[in-house]
């Protein structure tokens, strides 16, 4: 039996017997082109099912700006979504991670480093993003580490909470012994003072793991900062403050020494000036020295190569072929031998800091720790009476200080948010920083000897206080 089925009226002959433009085009067509465009649609089809891949929700939500947390992704996954050959990524803002599939259900990666603040997450499978039915965020927090001097290991918490995260650098990881100052590098791994092995120690900025010693540091190290391209380290017993290239450990001698400098132990620069202030144990003061007199580069004689104030410049010895001040070569003792052209033409280490004067006018027993804000230097130490000492930023005239019987060996200060923090053997407390007046416990850890504060809000913290 035949079954006639009548023709859209698209494609039916007019009364006049004219064929439609519509079926005009189809028959045109070659067949090759009609069998293209079938395929198309079908390859558009296939990358709308493998799309069906659908993220609803990820836990943890946020984490530490370090990264590296492990965060589980929940949705629909099957097999036929995501093929096991195709690439798979998370993404957090601008920076993708490899994500792994675990079921039908869940799917799991890491977070990269990032700057703090929320980030938009988004799921990739090989290279096309797969639809979430509603936006999916990760907020990235600043972190705060704390050396703990019993264990020596490093352990991380939330900044803005206080909340204990995790023991960043395990128990003596690398041989680490004796923990003191903490940073940063340049290479945004991270670096530790190891008192009793007289050296500094670099573990991975995501993970913590060892990854090698930089540098030794004779008469043991204790603050450390990277200031622009290079690394300074304070040696208690050498009485001095080391200088280091930052990209690759090799020393570059003595920054700073003499004006009866003893025993130091804090150390910061101005962003404004590029003074060091360097707080001295056994005279209970804070010092202050001078740049180099050609900057901290000297010899470019330009602000913008030197540093400037504030300003990176654009020498970078990681990538800069040639050194008119030098390689900073060592005599095997820490100390620069370099003797170039320019070196012997004005009779300087042009690596070499200057003393200025003894800073503070009101002495604070065995001071220790030290710390900017925009119009004050907060000064502490372990047997400073229980308390804090504010001096004029400007000036170093005593202003005021601030006293807390709970205080307990307090060996270190930082600023964060406009309040400050201080080491108290198992905790970090909180003070309003105008009056004083104790805010609450911001950390407690028991157990915990706490030898060194950093908070870790940015990637580029090389760039002055």
């Amino acid at each position: 039996m035949t079954v006639a089925v009548a023709a859209p009226e698209s494609l039916k002959p007019k009364p006049n017997g004219e064929i439609p433009a519509s079926a005009r085009r189809e028959s045109a067509q070659p067949a090759s082109a009609r069998s293209t465009a079938r395929k198309t649609l079908s390859s558009n089809g296939a990358s709308r099912r493998l799309l069906a891949a659908d993220p609803t929700s990820i836990s943890p939500t946020y984490g530490p700006m370090e990264g590296n947390s492990l965060v589980m992704v929940s949705g629909t996954f099957s097999e036929s979504d995501v093929p096991a050959a195709a690439t798979k990524e998370c993404q957090f803002g601008t920076s993708k991670t490899t994500a792994t599939w675990i079921n039908a259900t869940h799917m799991s990666c890491r977070t990269p480093k990032h700057s703090t603040g929320s980030a938009a997450f988004k799921l990739f499978i090989a290279g096309s993003e797969a639809p979430s039915p509603a936006p999916v965020t990760f907020t990235f927090f600043p972190t705060m580490f704390v050396s703990d001097f019993k264990t020596s290991s490093v352990l991380r918490y939330n900044a803005d909470t206080g909340a204990f995260f995790d023991v960043f650098v395990q128990p003596r990881s690398g041989g680490l012994d004796g923990p003191w100052g903490l940073a940063f590098g340049l290479d945004h791994n991270f670096y530790v003072s190891s008192e009793r092995t007289n050296s500094v120690l670099v573990y991975d900025g995501s993970t913590g793991a060892f990854l090698k010693k930089f540098c030794t540091v004779k008469g043991q190290p204790r603050s450390l900062v990277f200031h622009y391209w290079d690394l300074y380290v304070v040696s208690a017993y050498g009485d001095k403050v080391y200088r280091y290239n930052g990209y690759t450990g090799s020393p570059r001698g003595v920054y700073l020494e003499g004006g009866g400098l003893d025993h130091p132990w804090g150390l910061i620069f101005d962003k404004f000036t590029n003074d060091t202030y360097v707080t001295s144990e056994y005279k209970d003061h804070v010092f202050r020295y001078k740049q180099p007199t050609w900057g901290l580069y000297g010899g470019y004689n330009d602000p913008s190569t030197n540093g400037g104030i504030h300003v990176t410049g654009n020498y970078d010895p990681a990538t800069q072929d040639t050194n008119p001040q030098g390689m900073g070569i060592s005599n095997g003792l820490g100390e620069e031998i370099t003797h170039n052209v320019q070196q012997l033409k004005l009779g300087v280490n042009v690596w070499k800091g200057r003393f200025d004067k003894v800073w503070t006018n009101t002495r604070v027993n065995y001071a220790n720790g030290l710390d900017f804000t925009v119009d004050s230097l907060y000064v502490t130490g372990p047997y400073s009476g229980k308390a804090i000492v504010r001096f004029n930023r400007t000036t170093g005239e005593y202003m005021h200080h601030f006293e807390d019987e709970y205080l307990n060996y307090p060996v270190d200060i930082k600023e964060f948010r406009d309040y400050l923090y201080v080491c108290s053997e198992d905790q970090v407390r909180k003070y309003n920083r105008l009056n004083g007046e104790f805010i609450k416990t911001h950390s407690q850890t028991d157990g915990l000897l706490s030898s060194f504060l950093l908070f870790h809000i940015n990637w580029n913290q090389n760039l002055g206080e």
